[in-house]
């Protein structure tokens, strides 16, 4: 682990604070820092959730278009494909697609693709598939926006296609009925940052608003919230703007009458429903979801998030928590093997690659993403099979994945590549990999600085010991629900006396620590990882330290405990 640099943001003006002064000032120095600088800001941030608070549909280019070209499949008799990605917000956004035209009377299937036979998006498999079930209209969402060759393929045979997708558009748009896609250059939606099952729960709204929707109540959407929501959240869109509401008013629908399948699946996670909020999504409900294409098919979680049946619905849970089971031992194998390839190095470079036979390729992701979080470099992951090479790749700030791989050879070297600067992937023979490895290390040496490999860990707020109190965890609820964009309050606290640090859970890979002011007063407690805790420091009785938390409420939700980030001596 490296070490962190600590990064406290500015203070917002003292003007601020006295025009604001129905907050509590730590408050106000919060949402100064996340961009609220005016009344109507904060109070647009602050209001209730509601969906009338959502921007108009039809804002979306071709939505229009889109829901003409649904009503004309109905009236017809039409068969409609809905297809969709293999991950959670695919299986969502399907989820919610398939619900709708069934409700609405229209002929539908649903086709999420195999992950390892077929691999992302539309394919001359699923073209096949799609001709075989006779439909005269696919509604793509979460891909469809890249696939203009497949959806070319499907026009010439008669069938239309919808694309509903939430990814930055190619020079070239797909010649479908309709592109529903906010980064299109002509859309006026006025947020660009929907999931693929927010694209879909829009879609819904804009149908029940036409007479194709006739009949259909406010109620489709709170029928589709949480399924919204879980999306939104699993694929680390930001929770601003529209996401927010989704997000709000889903987790309202899981907390109170989440949909069976959901209900089944907190269970065998044992979550308690009432209190399920963000971190319950992204760390229980999330990764049981996408262990569905990962360890087997992404239609064992499509039947999960559509089923009526309580008994099937229990089996579906049961199998996907233990996919996700598996998925968590053979990524823990995989990161220990990757450990040890960096381990065996003479140096650490300045950009890692590790490959190995009989890695899955479904999850090398999580190995570069688990070796950037400890090196603070970038990271090319790739499972061996076959005499190829597919891989996975994580950045730092600064560093552009794709502009590296096109130094390193671009197609000349690569089957396939792509991505973002941040997050990428790629495909080559196996033989090729040294070169490779050789290629983007020597692009590493010029174009990973020093400053790339310092990780910094970003301070909202110094608090003073005094001022963690339940009463302040109240207000800093307000500003939930968190998540990218809209991160929990990180607090820092300086010259702590520690009083005391057991170990416990599982392996005792946890710390229950207790603090004292150096001066005295309030007693502080908090937890803390091994990764946290690092070298040790803060864990000896008398210890000087300083920590950055988060204040959340204590496991038995009778006070408030910190959840630590960062420990230092006293400075």
């Amino acid at each position: 682990m490296v070490n962190m640099q600590w990064k406290l943001a500015s203070p917002a003006p003292e003007e601020f604070l006295r025009i604001h002064g129905d907050y509590p000032p730590q408050l106000l120095h919060l949402i100064w820092n996340r961009g609220l600088r005016d009344a109507r800001a904060i109070a647009e941030f602050f209001a209730d959730p509601d969906f009338t608070r959502l921007p108009d549909p039809f804002l979306f280019t071709d939505m229009d278009t889109a829901v003409a070209r649904l009503s004309r499949a109905r009236e017809r008799g039409e068969h409609v494909v809905v297809f969709g990605d293999y991950d959670a917000d695919g299986a969502c956004g399907a989820t919610i697609l398939t619900e709708l035209l069934e409700a609405i009377g229209v002929d539908v299937s649903s086709y999420l693709p195999d992950r390892f036979t077929e691999g992302y998006g539309l394919t001359a498999i699923s073209v096949k598939e799609i001709l075989r079930r006779k439909a005269a209209l696919v509604i793509t969402v979460d891909c469809g926006v890249s696939d203009g060759e497949e959806i070319a393929a499907l026009t010439a045979r008669g069938v239309d296609t919808i694309v509903l997708d939430h990814h930055i558009v190619p020079e070239q748009l797909p010649k479908a009925v309709a592109v529903v896609d906010a980064h299109r250059n002509d859309d006026r939606y006025p947020f660009d940052w929907l999931c693929g099952a927010g694209v879909a729960f829009v879609f819904a709204d804009a149908v029940r608003r036409r007479p194709l929707g006739q009949g259909l109540s406010e109620h489709i959407l709170f029928r589709f919230a949480d399924l919204a929501a879980v999306a939104t959240i699993a694929d680390l869109v930001p929770l601003e703007g529209p996401n927010r509401i989704l997000v709000a008013l889903g987790l309202r629908v899981l907390r109170d009458a989440p949909r069976l399948g959901l209900r089944k699946l907190m269970k065998i996670a044992r979550v308690d429903a009432g209190r399920a909020d963000t971190d319950t999504v992204a760390f229980e409900l999330a990764p049981r979801i996408n262990a569905a294409s990962r360890m087997d098919h992404a239609n064992t979680a499509f039947a999960l998030l559509a089923a009526n049946d309580e008994e099937e619905a229990e089996t579906l849970a049961k199998t996907l928590d233990r996919h996700n089971r598996a998925r968590q031992k053979k990524m823990q194998e995989m990161l220990v093997q990757a450990e040890q390839e960096v381990a065996d190095l003479e140096r650490v470079p300045e950009v890692i690659l590790v490959a190995q036979e009989g890695w899955s390729r479904a999850l090398v992701f999580g190995v570069a993403a688990r070796l950037t979080d400890r090196y603070h470099r970038p990271v090319f992951a790739f499972a061996l099979q076959d005499g190829v090479a597919r891989g996975s790749a994580r950045s730092v700030p600064g560093f552009d994945l794709v502009a590296a791989m096109r130094a390193a050879g671009g197609n000349e070297l690569f089957q396939e590549f792509g991505g973002h600067a941040m997050a990428a992937g790629a495909t080559l023979r196996a033989p090729w990999l040294p070169l490779l490895r050789e290629r983007l290390q020597a692009y590493g040496r010029t174009h990973v600085t020093e400053t790339m490999m310092q990780p910094v860990l970003e301070i909202d707020l110094e608090l003073q010991p005094h001022e963690v109190s339940s009463e302040l965890l109240v207000w800093f609820e307000r500003l939930a629900p968190f998540g990218k964009g809209n991160p929990r309050p990180r607090l820092f606290i300086r010259d702590l006396t520690t009083l005391e640090a057991r170990r416990f859970g599982r392996g005792e890979g946890r710390y229950a620590l207790r603090f004292s002011p150096l001066h005295g007063g309030r007693v502080i407690s908090a937890t803390a990882t091994k990764r946290v805790v690092g070298d040790g420091v803060g864990v000896r009785a008398g210890d000087r330290i300083d920590i950055v938390g988060e204040l959340r409420p204590d496991w038995k939700h009778r006070g408030v405990e910190l959840s630590l980030l960062g420990m230092r001596a006293a400075t």
